[in-house]
C-alpha cells in the first residue's frame, strides 16, 4: 500500500493507526483548501468542482447538485 506521506515509516504501524494517520493528513489538507476557498473572498472569484461529495463531511456551504460544487 502506498502511504502518500500519511506517515513516515508505514512498515512500523497497525492498518488502524495508518488509517487514522492518513484520515487526519487528509483533514488537514481538506481544512487547508477549505480556508483558501471560502476565507475572505472579495475579487477574482474561482471554483472547484466535484464529481460528487460521496465520502465527504461538509460542515458548512451549500453543495450545488446542478453545478457539481461547494458554494461558500
Amino acid at each position: 500500500m502506498k502511504h502518500c506521506g500519511a506517515v513516515d515509516d508505514p512498515k512500523n504501524i497497525t492498518t488502524k493507526e495508518y488509517v487514522d494517520a492518513a484520515d487526519n493528513a487528509l483533514k488537514v489538507k481538506v481544512d487547508a483548501l477549505w480556508d483558501f476557498v471560502c476565507t475572505d473572498i472579495t475579487s477574482n472569484p474561482f471554483q472547484i468542482t466535484f464529481d460528487d461529495l460521496e465520502g465527504l463531511t461538509v460542515r458548512s456551504g451549500i453543495w450545488n447538485t446542478g453545478q457539481r460544487r461547494l458554494e461558500c
